[in-house]
């Protein structure tokens, strides 16, 4: 007797709880057993599928009720921890972006980028940067939100978020320059996104470095084939790698070519990538490493105008104990 089977949306599950069944993968017109219950798919994995567009698992027909209940009291429960940690107050902003994270999954699994994709990030960036702009508790609200599970998803939203704040605290009053730096911060690793599977999976391929090190490049080859977009949004992504010496890439460009909002992306992209490097460590160890390698980078990654307002800043939202 055949078995029936249901699909679960990947981006409705953690990756790094503990499955609560049987997992498959659909190939090729069958279903084929990938975990067991009580594995977990693992950040690694988890993003791996991004790279083959694939968007859900399965499970056995008498399973999907389990699963989904299972998926939606993780979800709520770590939505309620965010919550606490940050206060009552901060609930809308967390959930609005936990919600954007799962949009991003649907966006990065896409083969490409739709225009009511496009719009949809469009209305999300100005309904949000409108509300954090508002809001006191945006920093508490971020601080939550950056210690969560690093898929790549999260990782673009986490960028676009602290490029807002940032933004906002290195003096950027412009909504419009706000919106772009959200999108871009959205949509800044996208080509990386796009690497074949394979290749990702083995950094010793030959093509490895020149694919990573092209990402940006790959990002926009994608993303201008859709209208609506600022050009703004393009340079930014275009260059989040590029350094205020030259050092940077894909182009080595320096100083004043650099566009002036581009070095806010690259450092919310590189706290962020140093906070999950280093999750391990307490959270004020964590902040004080990262706001210092900021400071090492006035002059040589970033502009020294720049500084040291930014520094000083995340020195108050983040650790506020210091002071």
């Amino acid at each position: 007797m055949s078995e029936d089977y249901q699909e679960v949306p990947l981006k409705m599950i953690d990756p790094e709880s503990d499955l609560p069944a049987d997992v498959f993968l659909h190939i090729n017109s069958k279903y084929i057993q990938y975990l067991h219950a009580g594995d977990s798919i693992r950040i690694d994995k988890y993003d791996l599928f991004l790279n083959k567009n694939v968007k859900s698992i399965y499970v056995k027909d008498e399973d999907y009720d389990k699963v989904m209940d299972w998926c939606l009291t993780v979800r709520q429960t770590f939505r309620d921890e965010l919550v606490e940690e940050a206060g009552e107050d901060a609930k809308e902003l967390i959930e609005d972006s936990l919600e954007l994270e799962e949009e991003l999954y649907d966006v990065f699994s896409d083969q490409i980028l739709t225009q009511e994709r496009v719009e949809k990030i469009k209305t999300y960036a100005d309904e949000f940067v409108e509300k954090a702009s508002e809001q006191e508790n945006f920093q508490r609200a971020l601080a939550a939100l950056l210690k969560r599970n690093e898929t790549l998803a999260a990782h673009g939203s986490n960028v676009a978020n602290l490029s807002v704040l940032i933004g906002m605290i290195s003096g950027i009053g412009s909504k419009y320059a706000l919106n772009n730096l959200f999108m871009a911060g959205l949509l800044h690793d996208y080509g990386k996104v796009k690497i074949p599977p394979h290749i990702v999976e083995n950094p010793s391929d030959a093509n490895y470095e020149r694919l990573m090190t092209g990402h940006p490049e790959a990002s926009i080859k994608i993303i201008e084939k859709s209208e609506g977009l600022p050009e703004q949004v393009f340079k930014m992504i275009m260059e989040h790698h590029e350094y205020w010496n030259g050092s940077g890439y894909p182009r080595g460009i320096r100083e004043f070519d650099i566009y002036e909002y581009t070095p806010i992306l690259s450092i919310a992209n590189e706290i962020d990538n140093y906070l999950v490097k280093n999750r391990a460590q307490p959270d004020v160890k964590r902040w004080e490493k990262a706001i210092k390698m900021v400071e090492n980078g006035k002059g040589s990654k970033w502009n020294p105008e720049l500084f040291p307002r930014i520094p000083d800043a995340l020195k108050q939202a983040f650790l506020p104990d210091a002071n």
